[in-house]
This record gives structure tokens, sequence and C-alpha cells, in this order.
């Protein structure tokens, strides 16, 4: 049989940074430590290959210096004169940053597949839920009001409205839920094409002030192109000889696999998810615009959005933009947006329970930017298109 029959759809979806993104792999590297600035690189060390090529008289030198100097400065040496003896193993990236990096900096390393396909998974799923908002019958705001509950923890509490779009009852039996969205995969990248990988300052600026409220140092995906396989399936049930006799049971099977279906045969479709990422990606490009329109200081930025936004959201084309990873907003994570254009005294109460519980200035006041080229642009703009 035919590994494709079994989907409703199988797409590529190629993704390309327009200005550079971050997703986070999970730690950080610190400067002296597992990481060197070597002229305009950062070195990543590989220290299991590294020590490897040590010879026994360095170790023992290292060794010794241990007795007389602190542990930090004895390891800084050593990495040192290792470089300068061409024995350093690991990955070297370029620096784009005028900002000083100086010892025990912190550096957030990026995800080993630059960005896995949960992250590209997780903007779909979003892109969707918003679509689906926008389709269903009846009063958004009252679906929102249904589907809010304040007295969750901050990160939950619009998870009723994906209960109510994406999410049908198992039997009674079997208890929980099942997610129509479990019915979409996507791959980690297939293929990296011409990849450039940079070390850049990530700054949070406060908006209008434009004071900096915190920068931080991470390694970008600053160019190339990354290729997804996605595929969605429909949900097929097959009934045993030994089951015909249960007819209830089977009859509400089939209604919770109807109902997931009536879903994925919206989902599924390639023109409604294209179209449905076209709006979702033109929403967050004229968010962005609204933040920073008659700001001097960001022209150039402002020019970007707006050929952009001309581009890909006045034409129909396979290419959609969108906003990927790490410092991209709740407007490109949540349905905060939609909260707050259709429900404003839900979204106030929104935004003091969770300005209050994360203790933090309230995300939509502030502007997410990278320097490149000496002018500031934000963070995670992408460009995706659908084959």
């Amino acid at each position: 049989m035919n590994i494709e029959s079994l989907f409703k759809e199988v797409l590529t979806i190629t993704l390309e940074p327009i200005t550079p993104t971050h997703v986070w792999g999970g730690r950080d590297a610190i400067v002296g430590i597992d990481a060197l600035v070597h002229g305009n690189e950062l070195i990543l060390i590989d220290m299991e290959n590294t020590l490897k090529r040590v010879p026994e008289n360095l170790l023992n030198k290292f060794s010794n210096s241990l007795k007389y100097a602190e542990p930090k400065k004895a390891i800084v040496s050593l990495l040192e004169e290792l470089n300068a003896r061409g024995l350093i193993e690991g990955l070297r990236i370029p620096i784009k940053t005028r900002s000083r990096i100086e010892l025990n900096t912190r550096i957030r390393v990026q995800h080993e597949n630059i960005i896995p396909g949960s992250e590209l998974k997780g903007y779909i799923r979003t892109g969707i839920i918003k679509g689906l908002l926008k389709k269903t019958p009846g009063d958004i705001a009252e679906i929102l009001k249904r589907g809010i509950n304040l007295e969750k923890e901050a990160k939950d509490v619009g998870i009723g409205v994906e209960a109510q779009l994406l999410r049908t009852p198992r039997l009674k039996k079997q208890g929980g839920f099942l997610d129509a969205l479990s019915a979409l995969s996507v791959s980690d990248p297939l293929t990296y094409e011409h990849i450039e990988i940079t070390l850049r300052e990530l700054r949070v600026i406060h908006i209008p002030s434009l004071d900096l409220v915190v920068p931080l140092l991470a390694v970008t995906f600053s160019g190339g192109k990354l290729k997804y396989r996605v595929a969605i399936h429909t949900f097929k049930r097959q009934i045993s000889s030994s089951e015909l006799h249960k007819k209830a049971p089977i009859k509400d099977l089939e209604k919770i696999i109807e109902r997931m279906n009536n879903v994925i045969n919206v989902i599924g479709s390639k023109n409604w998810l294209l179209n449905t990422l076209r709006e979702f990606g033109c929403d967050l490009i004229n968010i962005e615009l609204e933040k920073i329109r008659g700001i001097t200081e960001l022209g150039n930025y402002e020019k970007l959005l707006t050929d952009l936004k001309r581009n890909l959201c006045s034409r129909d084309t396979s290419c959609v933009p969108a906003r990927i990873g790490f410092m991209t907003g709740h407007e490109s994570k949540t349905i905060i947006p939609e909260i707050k254009r259709y429900s404003p005294k839900t979204y106030e109460e929104i935004k003091a329970r969770m300005q209050q519980e994360l203790g933090r200035i309230w995300d939509a006041s502030t502007l997410k930017l990278v320097e490149v080229n000496t002018d500031l642009v934000g963070i995670g703009w992408c460009r995706i298109c659908l084959e």
C-alpha cells in the first residue's frame, strides 16, 4: 500500500528567515568555560573531542596550575593555549554584534535542528485555532467568554477555547479528550540549504520610551532554508467481529470520529491552511506596524514590514509571512489579539493577572529587536512556503 494514501494531505513547507530567528536548544554556553571568543568568531567548544587532542604535557601543566590559580582562570588559560595551537574542536560562529563579550557571559545556544518541527507545528496550531475561531458559527465573544478561565495559570487561561474548537470527549469509560490536531504531524527539517548561523544581541525594548528592558546574546538562524514534511491524516476505526454486538459504544465512537474528521476536513485543505496562515502572519505584521509607526529610529524596520506586507499579503502567493521562535511575543503564540479585539474587558483582566503573576512589563508594551547592519529590526520574521 502506498504510504501517501494513508493521509488526507501531505505538504512540503519551506522556511526561510527574513530577520534573525532563535529557537533555544535548552542550554547556555559560558564564555571561558565551554565557549571562546577568537577575533570575530565565537567558538562553541566540543569539549569531548578537544580533550582527545590535548597533549599530556599540557594536561599536566593545567593540573599544576590549579594549585595556584582560580579554576576559572586556569581553564581560560588552557583554552587560549589550545586555541593558539589549533587544537580546539567546535562550531565557529560569526559574531554580528558590537556588544562587548566578556568572560562568564552567558550565550543562548540554538536548537540542534535550528527550528525543530515541534516549533513550526506550534505556530501552525496557533494559526489554525485563530482560523477556526473566525469560522465557527456564533458569537466569537461568547466563545471566548466560555473558554477563558482566569483562575488557571497565566499560560493556560485560554485552554478552554482550544477545547471548544479542537477537542472531543473520549468514550465515558476511557475519559479524557481527543485533540483533532493530533492528526497533524510536522517533521524535523529534512534538508538544510545554505545555512547561516550568527551570534547576535537580542533586545527587549519598552515602548514608547525605547528604554532597554533586557539584552541577551544568542546564536541565531540568519540565512538559508529549511524543508519540512507536513502530513494530515483522517481518523479511521476498524471494528472487530467481537465488537459488532456492542452497538451503543460503536455508535458513540463513530460520532467522535465523525466530529474529529469534520475539523480535519477543514484544516486538511492546502488552500484553507495557506490562507489561514497568510491571515495570521499578516495580522502579526499589522500589529507590529501599529507599535512602531512614527518611531524615527525604526524607519527601516517599518519599511521592511511594509514591503513584506505588500509582497506576501496583497497578492495570492504560495508563500506567507510568519513570526517564529523565541521572543516573538504573545501575538504569535496565543489568541491574546483576538481576546483584545472581541472582549476588551477580559483582555484587561488577563493583562493585570499575567503582569502580576509573571512580574514583568506587559508583553504588548515591548518590542523584541535585533541589530542587522546597524538597523534594529524585529526578531523571528520568516517566510514559509507551502508546496
